[in-house]
């Protein structure tokens, strides 16, 4: 039989996972909440969010705790008080080949605050910022007064390829453009259906585990369970909290409330005695 993990999470509610899954070259897992769009600025909502950051990578990386780090900026200082220095990284492809340079930056912080018929965008978080290319790998970001929250702001924003620019969010569902540098490729998309990408043997950073991931909504708690429990998926989110006594009395369920990043798991070899996703960017 197998052997499955379920644990609460800040963020998630509660997530259950199979333990055959960590030495699967393909996982499969049950969303409780679907995207949107995989257009990644076209709205700013969790689910959207947390599907974008596995085809798209920040300047600046965020952790659970909100703690910054170098992603595709490899650094970031004020050099005077109205000016910040983001020196980016060299070398990184996007999933079509092309070399990311300051002028995806550019045209990535011109569309996020301003695509069309967009419910929730990414307006707050540049609102008073000219960026401005000083050579293929520096950029900086100007404001009218001392601005110290700078890296936060720019740690949100999803950096897509020049050609993206002036794609429509239709593109980007269809696939065409969404291009970007992050560690899974863009392979399928059926609303309502699945989202299905596989990995980027290119990437610039630690190289993720399954070389395929579907995604798949099942926005009913009952169903995504029982899913979990046929085998249909590897790994579902949002557990019912109805369900959490039951599964308690399953001795082939394991529940747990801390919380490890997906890069902690093992790649192959038993699942840990229960785990959870942290809040935040996370990836699988």
């Amino acid at each position: 039989m197998r052997k499955l993990t379920a644990a609460t999470a800040v963020a998630l509610g509660v997530l259950a996972i199979g333990a055959g899954a960590v030495s699967a070259e393909k996982l499969t897992i049950g969303l409780a909440s679907e995207p949107t769009s995989l257009d990644p600025h076209f709205h700013n909502l969790g689910p959207n969010n947390a599907m974008s950051v596995h085809i798209f990578d920040r300047l600046i990386a965020q952790d659970e705790k909100q703690r910054l780090s170098p992603g595709l900026a490899v650094s970031w200082e004020p050099i005077d008080d109205l000016t910040w220095e983001f020196k980016l990284r060299e070398g990184v492809k996007f999933h079509d080949g092309s070399d990311f340079n300051a002028d995806d930056v550019v045209c990535t912080m011109a569309r996020a605050p301003d695509v069309p018929n967009s419910p929730s965008g990414y307006g707050t978080y540049l609102k008073g910022k000219e960026v401005i290319k000083i050579d293929d790998y520096t950029v900086h970001f100007k404001t009218a007064a001392p601005y110290p929250l700078m890296g936060n702001d720019i740690s949100t924003i999803p950096v897509i390829s020049e050609i993206g620019c002036d794609a429509a969010t239709e593109d980007f569902n269809a696939g065409t453009a969404a291009i970007g540098t992050g560690p899974f490729k863009f392979q399928s998309y059926t609303p309502g259906e699945s989202i299905v990408l596989v990995r980027n043997d290119d990437y610039w950073g630690e190289a993720p585990i399954w070389s395929e991931v579907e995604f798949r909504p099942i926005t009913s708690g009952p169903s995504r369970v029982a899913s979990l429990l046929a085998g249909d998926v590897d790994m579902i989110s949002g557990v019912p909290t109805t369900d959490i006594t039951t599964l308690e009395g399953n001795d082939d369920i394991q529940l747990s409330q801390w919380c490890v990043q997906p890069r902690d798991l093992p790649a192959h070899g038993p699942v840990p005695r229960g785990f959870a996703l942290c809040e935040g960017q996370w990836r699988w």
